[in-house]
């Protein structure tokens, strides 16, 4: 089966590796998309994520990096997914998906899969990592090593 785990990625946290691991033991390919969404103001350029999640991949044969706009739903079937996989933090997190998947799902057929984040992944984000950097606190406990370099001069 290949999924394809879509995100905005900005930047990857060790919450979104943490999924991207655990995809690559469950499903013969992982398509890591990052989505370009023109109502959010980006920290990183698409393709400084791309790069983060492509030294961050390397670790795992089964995963690619790829990315677009617009629908997701069709993305997936472009990209021949059989699903699309979804990692959730919490409560908030499904009630958002939840919508997002049916519409999926009425679009194209498309199925959505969640996994639900390991407790010590729950309380991290990309918004977070950008607050804590602006703040000048320290990073390392967010974000996987391959990233550090690529944001280290960002505020």
């Amino acid at each position: 089966m290949h999924v394809l785990y879509p995100g905005s990625f900005d930047p990857p946290t060790l919450g979104h590796v943490h999924v991207m691991e655990r995809a690559s033991r469950l499903f013969k390919k992982v398509t890591v998309f990052v989505a370009m969404n023109p109502e959010k103001a980006s920290w990183c350029t698409v393709e400084e994520r791309e790069e983060m999640l492509r030294r961050i991949a390397a670790r795992w044969r089964n995963v690619a990096v790829s990315s677009g706009q617009g629908l997701l739903a069709e993305h997936a079937a472009a990209l021949k997914a059989d699903a699309i996989l979804k990692g959730l933090r919490g409560p908030a997190d499904l009630e958002m998906e939840h919508q997002m998947a049916s519409v999926n799902h009425l679009l194209c057929g498309m199925e959505t899969l969640f996994m639900v984040a390991h407790e010590g992944y729950a309380h991290t984000s990309s918004s977070l990592v950008r607050q804590v950097l602006r703040l000048g606190g320290e990073i390392r406990p967010f974000v996987p090593e391959e990233v550090l370099p690529l944001i280290a001069g960002k505020r």
